[in-house]
């Protein structure tokens, strides 16, 4: 049976249409991502008798969920492929279904998945038969059991950031330069800003003169007005302040308690998330969570020092 259970995720081609999957449209591996790719491949396609696991994980931003697409997105692999969050595979009927059902067969990819969700899905996976097998996604690190492939992701080279900028959206190299330097191995950074520079009118030479901090509010607000781009960077610190933030089923209660907190409301605060999602600055469905890293990092920061400033 190809593309199980796609009520409770998405198979390859609807995986393949999300924004941090299509933009770029080409991927742009290093060295260290290739060896990811090709061992995650081999590890599926050599696997024994048992089901393989296996774990990728790097900080938000740096291109785990599009190196494990790349992984699968093959003739020899791709119908098998079921991608969901962790969160939703564990609270559907499909998770019991796919631990009983021997003619189920599927690449189950489990996105947003932290260590104990990790430990469930592997019980639950690993004694099965090789008519299956398990990838989960994180930015979680810690200790997994020693038949799980775990690979950690680093900063994507420079150079290859650069390359991509001047392939997909034709940059000039001075621009490129100082936002592959900006990005500091995060692609998704540099994607956003390219797209902000492109859409913006800003000069070349007005661009190359934006500081950092000026970057980081290009990335934050885009092109928006600034009362737009206040509500937004409100929204964002808030979810900042947290690993993730409960927003779809049961989980939205810490939703509702946060739109108090910062003082939005809830459809607001559901505009800027959707919103963001789309340009590639929050991640998740159940739960969401500022991407890359370091924007959480940055919006963090400021937040409690205008907290210790005010008091």
């Amino acid at each position: 049976w190809t593309n199980p259970g796609t009520n409770y995720g998405e198979s390859i081609n609807t995986w393949g249409g999300r924004a941090e999957i299509a933009s770029p449209r080409n991927h742009y591996p290093d060295g260290a991502r290739t060896r990811v790719i090709e061992d995650i491949r081999t590890k599926i396609r050599t696997g024994n008798a048992s089901c393989p696991v296996i774990r990728v994980v790097g900080l938000s931003g740096l291109g785990k969920t599009r190196s494990v697409y790349e992984a699968l997105n093959t003739d020899e692999f791709k119908d098998r492929v079921l991608y969901t969050e962790a969160s939703r595979l564990l609270q559907s009927p499909l998770f019991g279904l796919l631990q009983s059902s021997e003619n189920l067969h599927a690449i189950i990819v489990a996105d947003e998945c932290d260590l104990e969700q990790h430990r469930r899905l592997f019980s639950a996976f690993s004694a099965q038969s090789n008519r299956l097998a398990l990838v989960t996604i994180s930015n979680a690190f810690g200790a997994v059991s020693s038949q799980t492939a775990l690979y950690t992701l680093e900063g994507l080279e420079q150079e290859k950031i650069k390359e991509l900028l001047t392939t997909e959206f034709n940059l000039p190299r001075d621009i490129a330069d100082r936002l592959a330097q900006f990005s500091d191995g995060y692609p998704g950074i540099a994607i956003i800003l390219a797209q902000s520079y492109a859409s913006s009118g800003t000069s070349q030479g007005e661009f190359i003169k934006l500081s950092d901090t000026g970057l980081i509010n290009r990335l934050i607000t885009g092109d928006s007005d600034v009362s737009a781009g206040n509500l937004t960077k409100k929204v964002l610190t808030g979810i900042a302040l947290f690993s993730k933030v409960g927003y779809k089923g049961e989980p939205a209660k810490e939703m509702k308690w946060l739109c108090g907190y910062i003082g939005v409301t809830e459809d607001d605060f559901k505009e800027v998330v959707e919103a963001q999602r789309a340009r590639g600055l929050i991640e998740g469905e159940f739960y969401v969570s500022v991407r890359p890293f370091m924007l959480r990092v940055n919006l963090f920061t400021e937040w409690w020092e205008l907290k210790n400033f005010d008091q």
